[in-house]
């Protein structure tokens, strides 16, 4: 079998040892849980004292899956990465890239798509911080422009103009900026004289669906006890049909405390929920239908179609998920 490398070198040191070292645990742990390879052993005469040397059958997949974690490191302020994809003299040319990392305002560490969950649910019962699935490699870059895009207001602007705003009174204006633009919002009788037999509530998050088993996803560890915060600590909202973050922090309150929602997964225009208390019977379900239609139209614009399909997908739900396009 053809074995590749991936020789990554580091030019300008930015943390202590123990950065470092937090650093070659993480791209460790990525080469594992995707049976991508492993790091070379320190005493390996090939190795620099400023170099990692990852070897595997695929030096782009090593790559590909620790990108993320070099770009974000605190470690390190400028990284060199040569894939090498055969042997010295061979005639196969090597790729030589340079890398600056910008850290996230928080850890992230990788997880096989097919343990994300378990692992979501380790992190939430230590008590520290609130973790969310941040998505694939694609997503965990995306996130790192979307942050660094200055200026953003605070954490704490943004939980004080959410504390401001009357759930109730927001919905009913939504409602009425739907309903002059023809939505058709059926009442409580027509809709479940319509009520669907064939609909089926969603089971598991959408981001573990998607992906390979095998595939790593990230979880963002936030520096926050409150869920909903977590909308204010990514900033989330503000684009398109998707309202302003303080209302995603408002709403996301009203829901934690109502059903036991809490954020697991954001991925760009995405957002997933777990829910310990969802609604019941079907009566309840419209109505919370009628709260998820008005938060994000594209539920049903997009999604389900009709109100009474969107309320059977809630009932007994154990995850929620809402797309903006």
């Amino acid at each position: 079998m053809n074995v590749q490398s991936v020789v990554v070198r580091f030019d300008e040191l930015a943390g202590d040892a123990a950065a470092r070292v937090a650093m070659e645990e993480g791209i460790a742990a990525v080469l594992r849980g995707g049976s991508l390879g492993a790091i070379a052993a320190p005493d390996d005469s090939s190795v620099a004292a400023n170099e990692l040397v990852l070897r595997g059958p695929d030096a782009n997949a090593i790559y590909d899956a620790i990108r993320p974690l070099l770009l974000l490191s605190l470690a390190v302020r400028q990284v060199s990465v040569t894939l090498r994809y055969g042997e010295a003299g061979d005639g196969i040319d090597d790729f030589l890239t340079t890398l600056r990392p910008a850290p996230l305002p928080f850890p992230i560490e990788a997880c096989a798509s097919r343990s994300v969950e378990s692992r979501l649910r380790e992190l939430r019962s230590s008590g520290k911080g609130i973790p969310v699935i941040l998505g694939d490699v694609r997503s965990i870059l995306e996130w790192q422009e979307w942050l660094a895009t200055a200026p953003w207001p605070s954490v704490e602007a943004v939980l004080e103009d959410a504390a401001a705003i009357d759930v109730a009174a927001w919905l009913g204006l939504r409602e009425a900026e739907e309903l002059a633009l023809d939505a058709v919002i059926p009442d409580e009788q027509a809709a479940l004289a319509a009520w669907p037999r064939d609909q089926e509530p969603l089971g598991c998050l959408g981001e573990t669906r998607r992906h390979a088993p095998d595939q790593p996803l990230w979880i963002g560890k936030l520096a926050t006890s409150d869920p909903p915060a977590v909308a204010a600590c990514l900033q989330i909202g503000g684009w398109n049909d998707c309202p302003a973050t303080p209302v995603h922090v408002a709403l996301w309150h009203s829901w934690e405390e109502r059903f036991g929602a809490r954020i697991a997964c954001a991925t760009g225009s995405t957002v997933e929920f777990t829910v310990d208390r969802p609604p019941r019977v079907r009566e309840e379900a419209l109505r919370l239908a009628r709260e998820h239609f008005l938060y994000c139209p594209d539920q049903i614009d997009q999604g389900y179609g009709t109100f009474e399909r969107l309320a059977a997908a809630l009932l007994d739900a154990p995850v929620w998920r809402f797309w903006w396009d």
